[in-house]
């Protein structure tokens, strides 16, 4: 069943009710890279405080962990538990306190991404 969710940040956000945590629709240049790749960039649709969508140009082995620069945190791990084309479903392998998810969102719309 899908739904839209008004967020606290004024725009609406659609959910999925299979998943455990609401996404914030968000758009901004991140950087990623795998155990055996450099660093490259890759562009955050949505995040949660359990994961994150990305789209990268540059193909991802879904068996390696990725990690995920994020602006203002340090470097996190994260699965890959899907992938479609160049759209990639991720899952941190740690999860995000919600404090700082609201943080983090209320960073990249202060920028403007």
């Amino acid at each position: 069943m899908m739904g839209t969710h008004q967020n606290r940040f004024g725009s609406g956000r659609k959910f999925n009710s299979r998943r455990l945590n609401y996404r914030t629709t968000v758009a901004t240049e991140i950087f990623i890279r795998q155990s055996s790749s450099q660093l490259f960039r890759a562009t955050l649709s949505d995040i949660s405080v359990s994961g994150f969508k990305l789209h990268s140009f540059s193909s991802l082995d879904p068996e390696k962990l990725i990690f995920v620069t994020l602006q203002g945190l340090q470097t996190l791990g994260a699965h890959i538990r899907w992938g479609e084309y160049q759209d990639y479903g991720c899952e941190f392998v740690n999860s995000l306190h919600p404090a700082v998810l609201e943080h983090l969102i209320s960073k990249l719309r202060e920028f403007g991404n």
